[in-house]
């Protein structure tokens, strides 16, 4: 083997080495900053209470007076036997909107004890009787304010929940109306018999689903 022929790989071995001990090397760490605000809050706006308006009632000593309001307004007496409960003055339906504050369609679900509420009157007689009001099977949302899924019952057995699955529309929300029914507390039960006011409260509960 000639002189050349050594000399070749050993000038190449050489550079390589001071090429690779000539490069320095850099490194720098920046803390950046790094923030999520988190906006889970629901709302629920009743825009018209629920309200039964102004009854009489008759009872025939074995079945409790009961009437039932649609979610459009109208009502109508369910009593059993010859017991009866009539309108006087017209009420109105309730109507609530639950805002997500998320402008797209989003699924919320709508829930209410299927024990409802009770409604009593101050100013009375602690054996006074009292009603009891159950929010209707299903809502109806109105045309553009929403939509409504399917309602099912949960807990139990017996079922204690009714829950309704709804759709907001384009601006977060959806808008929806109750109807329920009145019951009297037994068939014997003593009542204020002039303009007494019966109010109480249901608990309404929504979720993102």
């Amino acid at each position: 083997m000639d002189t050349l022929s050594l000399k070749r790989p050993l000038g190449l071995a050489l550079v390589l080495a001071a090429s690779a001990t000539g490069v320095a090397s850099a490194q720098v760490i920046e803390n950046i900053n790094v923030s999520v605000t988190l906006n889970n809050a629901l709302a629920i706006t009743e825009n018209t209470p629920l309200n039964f308006g102004t009854i009489t009632m008759i009872s025939d000593g074995t079945n409790a007076p009961a009437g039932s309001m649609t979610p459009a307004g109208a009502f109508s007496n369910t009593s059993t036997g010859t017991s009866n409960m009539l309108v006087l003055t017209a009420g109105t339906a309730g109507s609530y909107t639950v805002s997500t504050g998320i402008p797209s369609f989003t699924n919320v679900t709508v829930s209410w004890p299927l024990t409802g509420g009770t409604l009593s009157a101050s100013g009375v007689p602690s054996t006074n009787g009292s009603f009891t009001v159950v929010p209707s099977a299903t809502p109806v949302v109105a045309p553009g304010a929403g939509s409504i899924g399917t309602c099912t019952d949960a807990g139990g057995p017996p079922a204690t929940t009714r829950s309704c699955t709804m759709t907001t529309n384009g601006t977060g929300d959806v808008t929806f109306a109750l109807g329920g029914t009145i019951t009297a507390s037994s068939a014997t039960a003593n009542f204020q018999a002039t303009n007494t006011v019966y109010t109480g409260t249901i608990a309404l509960t929504a979720n993102f689903s």
